[in-house]
């Protein structure tokens, strides 16, 4: 019984022990239950507050659709107007292309007007290469023809020294030999003298025959000396005269020569300084024609810039207008299209018109700096033609100097060959003379001797005859 009595008290206790249990699990459950009243009352309010705000979404979202339908209106609008501003750009790019095509036309106008300029500036420098080539064959041909004459004047001063003191040299050899055969002659008569003496001393009858013979001897020995004297004062004022002549035929040759050198060198001087002029003158148009392309090119480049800031100003424009008329596309769209096709015509008709003017204007400062070119260039042709006439004029007149130069030279020497011819022929001449002279004399001298000979012979056998007889 104790032990059911224990069981039951065990059993009480766990039954208390589980009605304990179930007492705090019941109140738990109260507690959770009203926890839970709390959060579906909580609930209860976030679903009408939910409601509420679902109503207020469904009105905004509501709303919104009317204004996605408006938003669509709008971005189809946007459309357009995108549509009718690409269209607009086409039109600027199109003359933004032409304006690009004009640009890199005058630019390449421009690139050879310079490529011109550089072609008549080779040119000008190719000319000025030949004149100062010409010039320097000029001065070369002028220093050595005047060495030529310079050479040829002291040749000539030469040969006159050498032929004056040949002559000195002939003339004083002539009159030594002159001198000694005078002597010698003097001498054979004065001996011949003596013994015709000696004979008239020893032969007083033959003394009339003797002095006859003496006398004649003294005769012909004065004639002697006399036409020794003569021939020899003839050889030397032939010999002056002839000296004379070729000095002074050869002074005034010379002295034409110098003229017509100095006219030559005068002629050429003033070709010269014509030439330096011509190309002082070329020199000035190229830098003219280089400043008018200068000048060309500024205004092509600030046409451009004109053109460029014209551009600008009108996109910038456009730009303006586009966003004037975005704020203003929800207002009056019909209106709005209206004035932006309105204002995109005006704006690009405006821009194109300018875009022409400039064009124009551009187009008519390139034709008359063209025609202003043109004018220079023609300018230079004919500045390069002129010099190239007066180079040639220069050339011939050089020649036909040459020319008179050379027959000047030519005539002065046949003149000195025909007065030296003349004066050999006058000293052959004298000599000729002078030979023959001396040859009488000798011849006269020679009769004489055998003349005195014989009588002295013809005196000496009569004395022997008589000297004979006397001793017989």
């Amino acid at each position: 019984m104790h032990s059911e009595h224990e069981e039951r008290k065990t059993l009480a206790e766990t039954l208390k022990r589980n009605a304990e249990v179930t007492e705090s699990k019941l109140n738990s459950l109260k507690e959770q239950f009203e926890q839970n009243m709390q959060l579906l009352v909580k609930r209860d309010n976030e679903v009408k507050i939910a409601k509420a705000e679902c109503a207020d979404k469904v009105t905004e979202l509501e709303a919104m659709i009317a204004k996605a339908t408006s938003l669509e209106l709008t971005v189809e609008e946007e459309v357009a107007l995108r549509k009718a501003y690409m269209a607009s750009e086409a039109h600027l790019n199109q003359a933004a292309s032409s304006l690009a095509d004009l640009v890199q036309q005058s630019t390449a106008d421009v690139q050879g007007l310079f490529d011109k300029l550089e072609r008549k500036t080779a040119v000008e420098k190719a000319n000025r290469a030949l004149v100062a080539e010409c010039r320097k064959a000029v001065s070369q041909r002028a220093s050595e023809l005047e060495s030529s004459l310079t050479n040829l004047h002291s040749a000539e001063g030469q040969f006159h020294a050498t032929l004056h003191s040949s002559l000195d040299t002939f003339v004083s050899t002539t009159q030594t030999r002159h001198d000694e055969q005078q002597q010698f002659l003097q001498a054979r008569l004065k001996k011949i003298s003596t013994s015709l003496r000696e004979v008239r001393s020893g032969q007083m009858e033959s003394k009339e025959v003797l002095a006859a013979l003496v006398g004649e001897l003294d005769a012909t020995v004065n004639e002697m000396q006399a036409s020794s004297e003569a021939s020899l004062d003839s050889l030397k004022q032939t010999c002056r005269g002839a000296v004379n002549d070729v000095v002074l035929a050869n002074t005034q040759r010379f002295a034409q020569v110098a003229a017509s050198l100095d006219a030559m060198v005068q002629s050429h001087v003033t070709t010269l300084r014509e030439v330096t002029d011509l190309g002082r003158s070329s020199q000035q148009q190229i830098v003219e024609v280089k400043a008018a392309a200068d000048a060309a090119n500024a205004q092509e480049l600030a046409s451009l810039r004109e053109q460029n800031a014209l551009l600008t100003a009108t996109l910038d424009e456009m730009k303006r207008s586009n966003v004037s008329l975005k704020a203003d596309l929800m207002a009056d769209f019909a209106k709005l299209l209206d004035r932006f096709t309105h204002q995109q015509e005006s704006v690009v008709s405006i821009s194109i018109t300018s875009a022409q003017a400039l064009v124009n204007r551009s187009t008519e400062t390139r034709q008359l700096h063209s025609a202003e070119q043109s004018s220079q260039l023609a300018s230079l042709s004919t500045v390069a033609g002129d010099m190239t006439d007066q180079l040639e004029e220069a050339h011939t007149s050089l020649v036909k100097q040459t020319s008179v130069i050379g027959k000047d030279v030519s005539q002065a020497s046949g003149e000195l060959d025909t007065k030296m011819d003349a004066f050999a022929s006058a000293i052959e001449q004298d000599l000729s003379s002078t030979a023959q002279s001396s040859a009488r004399g000798l011849d006269e001298i020679s009769t004489l001797t055998a003349k005195a000979r014989e009588e002295i012979e013809s005196r000496t056998k009569a004395q022997s005859a008589k000297i004979k007889a006397c001793n017989t």
